[in-house]
């Protein structure tokens, strides 16, 4: 038998959505996986950018319905995966629906050569940890022996000594 899937509307700043348990639908047209545009504030008070983006998730949170959105900010030949949780406490930021071609403006091989790149950082930054540690360990190690522990007196010993 079929089960009948039992929606719930939430309203999400200008949005509608309507969610099951397990997906969740812009009355309209929005669903998770579909293509959108983020309008947020630009960086250093530029304005206002737009961003092409997709949403990832719902979250049906009773109080503070969100949607979930990964987009790519693109700037002066980088690009950036960015996350954005939406709901009705975020500012300055719109989401609209977005054409299956929009995705075609995020340029795939330039999002890609900068996650290569911040890559290469983090490699260079961990080789950088490992040859600091390597060199500690050669001209500080010797200082650092571990020196041996004269065995004390034990406890029982103590409490049975005679009070002079």
């Amino acid at each position: 038998m079929n089960e009948v899937i039992k929606m719930a509307e939430f309203a999400v700043g200008a949005l509608t959505i309507a969610a099951s348990r397990d997906a969740a639908i812009r009355a309209e047209v929005l669903k998770i996986g579909d293509p959108v545009r983020v309008l947020h504030k630009g960086s250093f008070g530029s304005g206002h950018d737009v961003d092409t983006g997709v949403i990832v998730a719902f979250e049906p949170f009773k109080e503070l319905p969100t949607v979930v959105v990964a987009y790519v900010e693109s700037k002066y030949g980088s690009a950036e995966m960015k996350m954005l949780a939406f709901n009705d406490k975020t500012e300055n930021v719109e989401i609209i629906a977005a054409p299956p071609s929009a995705l075609l403006s995020v340029e795939r091989k330039r999002v890609l050569d900068t996650f290569d790149n911040e890559e290469r950082k983090k490699l260079a930054e961990l080789d950088e940890i490992r040859a600091k540690r390597a060199y500690f360990d050669q001209h500080f190690g010797c200082l650092f022996a571990d020196v041996a522990q004269v065995p004390g007196p034990d406890v029982a010993e103590v409490e049975e000594a005679p009070l002079s």
